[in-house]
Parts: C-alpha cells; sequence; structure tokens
C-alpha cells in the first residue's frame, strides 16, 4: 500500500514539473503586454543597446541643448550680414578678380555704385578704379591706397549718365604687389541719400584681385 502511495505521489510530482516546465517555456516564448508594466518600472540598462531609434520617440520634444542655440544665433547673424538691405541698411562682398587690362567689377549697383578695378601686366604699374554710373545725378566718391611704401588718395564728381547711356569716371593709383584700398560713395536722389563705404585688399598678379566688404545706408530728409 505504501509502495502504490509512493507511486502515486512520484507521479503526481512528475506531472507538477512537467507543468511547470511547460508553463516556464510557453511564458519565456511569449511577449509581455506593455499594459502589464508599471509607469516607468522598465530601467535603461535592462534595453538592448542602440535598438531605440528616432521613430520610437517623439525628438522634437528633447530640450534644445546649449550648443544648438548658439548655433541658432549664428545663423541668424550670418543671415543679418549677407543680406543686401536690413533696416536701411545694406552689405556685400568684394571678391573678384580679371586679368591684366581687363575690369574686375567689385561691386555691380550696390546702393547705386558699380565699381571696377583694372590692373596692369606683372604685379606693378597704374591701377584704375572706375565708377560706372547710369542715374542721372552726379555723386562724390573718394579712394584712399595705403601701400607699405606710401599712401595716396583721390576723390572727386562721378559724372552722371547721359541720358540712358552709362558714364564712366575712372580714379588711377600707383601700385606695387598690392595695397588697402577704402572707399566712400555718395549720392543723393530726390530726399533720399545714399552713401555706400568699404574696404578691399588688392592683389597685382598679371591684374587685378580684390576681397573685402561694403556697407550702404540710406537717410530720408
Amino acid at each position: 500500500m505504501a509502495s502504490k502511495l509512493m507511486v502515486g505521489q512520484s507521479t503526481a510530482v512528475a506531472a507538477l514539473v512537467l507543468f511547470l516546465a511547460l508553463g516556464g517555456s510557453h511564458a519565456a516564448r511569449s511577449p509581455i503586454n506593455g499594459a502589464d508594466l508599471l509607469n516607468r518600472s522598465v530601467p535603461g540598462d535592462k534595453l538592448i543597446l542602440h535598438t531605440v531609434t528616432g521613430t520610437d520617440v517623439d525628438v522634437s520634444s528633447f530640450p534644445k541643448v546649449p550648443s544648438a542655440h548658439m548655433a541658432d544665433e549664428a545663423t541668424t547673424a550670418l543671415h543679418a550680414t549677407s543680406a543686401s538691405r536690413l533696416d536701411g541698411y545694406g552689405f556685400a562682398q568684394v571678391n573678384a578678380s580679371a586679368g591684366s587690362g581687363d575690369a574686375a567689377t567689385l561691386l555691380n549697383g550696390f546702393g547705386g555704385l558699380t565699381l571696377q578695378c583694372t590692373g596692369p601686366s606683372g604685379d606693378a604699374g597704374t591701377v584704375q578704379l572706375t565708377i560706372v554710373s547710369d542715374s542721372p545725378q552726379s555723386a562724390a566718391f573718394g579712394a584712399s591706397v595705403i601701400q607699405s611704401a606710401h599712401s595716396s588718395f583721390q576723390e572727386g564728381v562721378v559724372s552722371p549718365a547721359i541720358g540712358k547711356v552709362p558714364v564712366t569716371t575712372p580714379f588711377t593709383f600707383p601700385v606695387t604687389g598690392g595695397a588697402q584700398v577704402t572707399f566712400s560713395y555718395k549720392r543723393s536722389v530726390g530726399s533720399t541719400t545714399t552713401a555706400v563705404s568699404g574696404t578691399f585688399t588688392m592683389v597685382l598678379n598679371n591684374g587685378c584681385a580684390a576681397f573685402g566688404n561694403a556697407e550702404l545706408s540710406s537717410q530720408s530728409t
């Protein structure tokens, strides 16, 4: 009798173990339902690395890092600097070159100013800065050319256009190698006065190459 009881108990235990094993195996294979998890109960170190992507999270909800704010400010400043007009002021870049005897257009209609540079062959000789005017109003122009050996300055009246035919007004300077040029241009149309000024570096190498910046301002009376 005792032997039959022991056999029955062993059979029951074996059945229980088999049931638990099968149940555990089934549980291991079954995915966990998110509804069964407590909020904020899974720590980050339980996640497999590099498995969470941008499609799994709302990236726009992340706070902006300090460097991103700095980048935004830099972008805003860049847009303001490269704008052709900003609250009565304008900015332009001087960056042009041309071979010997050819005119490099440094500014083209910027504030009414078209400025060209013509250089000699070689690295020394006479440089001509030319104002091309298609305006019926005259203007004033002045330029200072500074070199290591000496500096020179010229100023004068820019002739107005004759009808619809543009008129050129030249200003010449002796230059060797290169120089720094500072210029100003001013004209009035009706009650509005426009002034353009700037500085650029001029390099002579079988022609004229120049790079720098210019700005304009306008004022109404």
